[in-house]
């Protein structure tokens, strides 16, 4: 059980395009991403996992991963692969509005959270 003195150890993490699926435009060298399905960034899941084990070596404390974005976060998978690092809580903002929302206004709303 976690004390009200427990560290919270925060996580944030964001969708990314699966760079499999990125193509080069031919016309003119571009970068097309029309065909790439949304991903958790790997960075960001080395990071939740860090945490839990950090939250190991402490003992008393609470890892919460969270996001904030558009319709990308409701994939399952997405959210499978954030639990399966082992994080206590799942904190997830989804507006449409955050879509390609300006780096001041995410931190506002993880803020916020």
């Amino acid at each position: 059980m976690i004390s009200g003195d427990a560290m919270k150890i925060i996580t944030c993490y964001k969708c990314v395009p699966d760079e499999q699926d990125i193509a080069i435009n031919n016309a003119d060298g571009t970068l097309d991403f029309s065909k790439a399905d949304s991903k958790i960034s790997q960075y960001d899941l080395n990071a939740i996992e860090a945490a839990c084990q950090l939250k190991q070596q402490l003992g008393d404390a609470q890892v919460v991963a969270m996001s904030v974005g558009g319709k990308a976060l409701t994939n399952a998978k997405g959210r499978k692969d954030v639990l399966s690092r082992g994080p206590d809580e799942l904190i997830v903002v989804i507006d449409d509005q955050f879509e390609q929302a300006l780096p001041q206004h995410t931190a506002t709303a993880l803020a916020a959270a």
